[in-house]
């Protein structure tokens, strides 16, 4: 049986929003002057950019590949930038989503590190 069509984008997204759920309660109990509040502040802006982005183009594409874009994307905007506070955004924005993938498949960094993913007779039906 196969899963319902945006099953993909319905469990990233659910999961996506528990995230932001932590985040949102972290930035209540932190001070606006503490530099964990503009960690958070970029990690929830992210989320929500990722949930946007899901919404308009989970229909064309998996949302996995549209966050793997985005952390490609996010780590040439890191090498490209000259600018120590574009570079901290950057790379805050690059981990949040990166932390998305190694939540949904406990090791994207090692499969990343053997030249991507590989199908496995289970997973190709």
């Amino acid at each position: 049986m196969k899963p319902e069509i945006g099953y993909d984008s319905i469990v990233i997204g659910s999961y996506i929003n528990d995230l932001l759920d932590g985040i949102e309660w972290n930035m209540r109990h932190t001070d606006l002057k503490d530099p964990y509040f503009e960690q958070l502040s970029v990690e929830k802006f992210t989320l929500e950019t990722l949930l946007q982005e899901i919404a308009k183009h989970g229909d064309i594409g998996m949302p996995t590949e549209i966050l793997e874009q985005f952390v490609q994307k996010a780590d040439e905007c890191v090498t490209k930038s000259h600018d120590q506070h574009n570079i901290y955004v950057f790379e805050t924005s690059r981990d949040a989503a990166m932390s998305i993938l190694d939540g949904l498949y406990f090791g994207y960094l090692e499969g990343e590190e053997r030249s991507g993913f590989q199908e496995t007779p289970d997973s190709v039906e």
